[in-house]
């Protein structure tokens, strides 16, 4: 488990170029013939601000849910009144019974834990 952004934004742009080896991206696991290879994790996202919020339109929007391609945004249907959008990452606190306790302990080292946009 690590952030997916910036992974995921490498993967799609090896695939559209058509560029064959993309398995060593970080934070991605592939599986070759049945051994299954872990990347080492990327560094946590520091400035959020770099992370766009969500839109809304269906210009171009896809979405895939129980194996069926659909165009357009799932959870908007044109009479949306809120939507909830996290706007921090990480957690200060180690509860034990959550699973920040876990993320805290994977993510050390690769960056500051707890991160918040400017505004």
């Amino acid at each position: 488990m690590a952030e997916g952004e910036i992974p995921l934004l490498k993967l799609a742009y090896a695939l559209s170029r058509g560029e064959k080896n993309y398995t060593d991206i970080k934070s991605l696991w592939f599986n070759d013939k049945g051994v299954v290879k872990k990347n080492e994790l990327y560094p946590l996202i520091q400035n959020l601000d770099l992370i766009p919020f969500p839109q809304f339109e269906d210009d171009d929007k896809y979405s895939v849910e129980d194996n069926t391609l659909s165009y357009g945004e799932p959870y908007y249907t044109g009479e949306l009144a809120w939507y909830n959008t996290m706007t921090g990452r990480g957690c200060p606190y180690s509860c034990t019974f959550c699973s920040n306790s876990f993320l805290n302990e994977r993510f050390k080292g690769l960056g500051k834990i707890l991160r918040r946009r400017t505004g």
